[in-house]
């Protein structure tokens, strides 16, 4: 089963400053990232039709014209209000 890990590593030095060991502490988080994806989500995602939102929407459109920027070609963009 794959999981989502979260890890901190801090040196141990001695009074010289030479560094003699570290520290190590690593966590499961996988209930936090499963969290995480569906905040994500909702804030995505109209609740009531589960359609993504204006957010959405706007991100889609904002690359569709960047690749059309980028390629000096011709887009059309035909939009439906149902």
């Amino acid at each position: 089963e794959l999981a989502w890990f979260e890890s901190h590593a801090r040196a141990i030095s001695a009074e010289d400053g030479e560094v003699t060991g570290t520290v190590n502490v690593v966590r499961e988080v996988s209930r936090r990232k499963a969290r995480e994806l569906n905040l994500a989500r909702a804030a995505a995602t109209d609740p009531l039709t589960g359609l993504s939102n204006r957010r959405i929407f706007t991100a889609a459109y904002e690359d569709a014209i960047a690749d059309v920027t980028a390629c000096h070609g011709r887009s059309y963009l035909a939009l439906f209000d149902l």
